[in-house]
């Protein structure tokens, strides 16, 4: 095997080791933010449950282990994206190197989804800006859940211990 050759498999050994880690962490943190809709489905039908058999103080401690989960998962998140984002940064220097290769811009596909990105960022609608990317919507979800969690908390005290 030539010099040439063991360059281009180690490159191509690169290429594939990057999309690996792309793929299972971009998976992984699909998976894990399903896995927290769920739990966040079982754990305000339990709260509510408590709530409708008079168990106040039970639903108040539901509520705040959901906040508490919500914040953990949100962690988890900011952390996901971080190790996507490393793997992306190899792709974009590879598909760079691909296109300029090949004479064919298109090939960068992550680095024309980030122009786009970018573009839509300054010059789109308010809600375009704010909930365009899979980060901006799980933050907002989590902040729904945050907030709607405070104000259930909020009503129960308001209700019972007032």
């Amino acid at each position: 095997m030539s010099e040439t050759d063991t360059q281009k498999s180690d490159l191509s050994d690169a290429q594939q080791y990057a999309w690996n880690s792309f793929e299972y962490h971009a998976k992984q943190r699909m998976d894990v933010f399903r896995f927290y809709l769920i739990l966040v489905g079982l754990v305000f039908v339990g709260a509510f449950r408590t709530i409708e058999e008079e168990h106040s103080g039970i639903a108040i401690l539901i509520l705040f282990f959901l906040i508490f989960i919500t914040f953990i998962f949100y962690r988890l998140d900011i952390r996901g994206k971080e190790l996507v984002k490393i793997s992306e940064e190899y792709l974009k220097y590879s598909e760079s190197a691909m296109s300029k290769k090949l004479s064919n811009p298109s090939i960068a596909i992550i680095s024309l989804a980030d122009q786009q990105s970018s573009e839509i960022k300054t010059n789109g609608k308010w809600y375009e800006k704010n909930f365009y990317s899979f980060s901006q919507l799980f933050h907002a979800i989590y902040l729904s859940v945050f907030v709607f969690s405070i104000l259930v908390i909020a009503n129960i005290a308001y209700r019972n211990f007032s």
